[in-house]
């Protein structure tokens, strides 16, 4: 799978501004073989501020077992931090895979089902349904400061033989005020490969 990802914010009392975009991937080397529950993963990550590869062999419980990164073989506390480093853009994948972000996406104020087509994402066509803001939307946030959403677009797609939705796109831009302080923002989380078998 590769994902695109990409966020801007900056603050207008400030004028702090902060950028980050690129590209990252992961490939399943090798699934658990008979006598042992373990993935091999390779993983590559090519952003403004970072870019690395290494590998992860991680047990079906989660467990970390290792990870090869920058010519070093890493277990324990120091194979979780270079195996976080290595899989950032995915965790937040994963949280937009389960019900409920699907759920209280599409029940997002003002969004509506925009259209349903397909997509190709490297190698495989997805069916994906489509979502979105037609107009600004403001919406009472945790902490209690209003944000003003400009885009809100997500798709749902579903690959064949696999029962858990696929987010394919999440596109997010606005402001909010805290203290004062306009901050704006803009980020686009969007799977651009993925092969299913």
């Amino acid at each position: 799978m590769t994902v695109y990802t990409s966020g801007y914010t900056h603050n207008s009392t400030s004028g702090y501004t902060y950028s980050d975009n690129g590209n990252s991937s992961y490939t399943v080397v090798y699934g658990p073989k008979a006598g042992t529950d373990t993935y091999k993963v390779s993983f590559t990550q090519s952003t403004t501020s970072i870019s690395e590869s290494g590998t992860l062999w991680i047990q079906t419980s989660g467990l970390i077992v290792a990870v090869y990164v920058n010519g070093q073989n890493l277990t324990g506390s120091a194979a979780l931090t270079a195996a976080y480093g290595l899989t950032s853009p995915f965790p937040s994948q994963d949280e937009y895979q389960t019900a409920g972000f699907i759920q209280s996406s599409e029940s997002f104020p003002g969004v509506t089902l925009e259209n349903q087509t397909t997509v190709k994402l490297g190698p495989t066509t997805v069916p994906v349904t489509t979502y979105g803001i037609q107009s600004p939307t403001g919406i009472c946030s945790i902490g209690g400061f209003v944000e003003t959403f400009g885009v809100y677009q997500f798709q749902v797609g579903h690959l064949q033989n696999v029962l858990m939705p696929l987010v394919t796109l999440r596109s997010t831009s606005g402001s909010y005020t805290i203290d004062s302080s306009t901050l704006s923002f803009t980020s686009v989380d969007k799977i651009t490969s993925v092969t299913a078998g």
